[in-house]
């Protein structure tokens, strides 16, 4: 049952991380401003707003994944990390690699410190919980 949780956590929190994505970009299309596999960032409001997209959902899914999970929050953070690692090398080698260097590295150089942010979050929501289930 425990190993289940864990599947469908980290499914559940890898969907998030697309799934946020996608209304985020979308967000921003609302906003005028549109990036895509056609559409490269150009201008540095577009790599603003992909940065940022993706920092958010790659932020916010891990936490979700963590949430329902509850324990083992390294091995869930180094699946995380392996596979967006793994999705942002391929982006910034191939259809990324037409961009600034500093753009690149900073796409990358995000991964780590998105999941050591969700890893606090997950911390300081796991603390307020055990606040209020103490009250």
């Amino acid at each position: 049952m425990k190993i289940l949780r864990y599947i469908i956590g980290f499914i559940i929190g890898l969907i998030s991380v697309f799934a946020i994505q996608f209304a985020l970009t979308e967000v921003w299309s609302l906003a005028g401003v549109t990036w895509g596999p056609k559409n490269l960032p150009i201008e540095n409001i577009q790599k603003i707003a992909m940065l940022s997209s993706t920092f958010i959902s790659g932020l916010i899914g891990p936490f979700i994944a963590l949430v329902i999970c509850k324990n083992s929050k390294w091995i869930i953070i180094g699946i995380f990390f392996v596979i967006a690692m793994s999705i942002d090398l391929y982006a910034v080698l191939n259809p990324l690699k037409e961009l600034e260097l500093w753009f690149r590295i900073i796409f990358v150089i995000l991964i780590p410190i998105q999941l050591l942010l969700a890893l606090k979050l997950f911390d300081l929501f796991n603390k307020k919980n055990s606040l209020q289930q103490r009250v």
